[in-house]
């Protein structure tokens, strides 16, 4: 087994404004509303369910990657509420929904959010007009990169490197012969 680590990347947040919150609720459970962002050059559609038919008086949230990520690996989470407004602070910080991505149209599930109900969103303060905020960090995972694991036999490692000379910082000039050290 080679060992390895994972370069971790810096944890983009970017705030996704949903329209038309309340107006969608009456229509039923068929319809959705989405906002799609581009995050640390990666496009995202997170698609918010007011009242889906799986998971009544729920908000429902859905995150899809439309890009590519190539070698690397992207770990998405939907985290919180914000009121744009600024007036209010994030809804307690909640990973509602955490999914790793890679290729085109990758999705998470759909998931019931633990956050808020919708009649509880309705009475918080964070449907601002009928827009509702949600804030989701994005980290991508670099490509894992293997560590070189040094010999378990130190003292046959050192005997080899000195009798290779290799590595030779000083040369003693003893009685006519020359020996090199480390």
């Amino acid at each position: 087994m080679n060992p390895s680590c994972s370069l971790i990347s810096e944890t983009v947040r970017a705030v996704h404004k949903i329209d038309g919150f309340s107006a969608l609720y009456k229509e039923g459970s068929s319809h959705w509303l989405e906002s799609t962002r581009v995050v640390d050059g990666c496009e995202w559609v997170v698609y918010l369910y007011p009242c889906h038919k799986f998971v009544l008086h729920k908000v429902t949230l859905k995150l899809v990657f439309l890009g590519d990520a190539g070698a690397n690996r992207l770990k998405a989470h939907l985290i919180c509420l914000v009121d744009p407004s600024g007036s209010r602070l994030p809804s307690q910080e909640v990973s509602v929904l955490s999914a790793s991505f890679q290729r085109p149209y990758d999705s998470s599930r759909i998931v019931p959010s633990t956050f808020m109900s919708y009649d509880e969103i309705e009475r918080s303060g964070f449907l601002n007009g009928d827009s509702v905020s949600i804030e989701s960090a994005i980290t991508i995972l670099e490509n894992p990169m293997a560590i070189p694991i040094p010999s378990s036999n130190l003292p046959q490692h050192l005997g080899e490197l000195l009798e290779s000379h290799a590595g030779a910082d000083v040369t003693f000039a003893v009685s006519g012969e020359s020996f090199t050290t480390q």
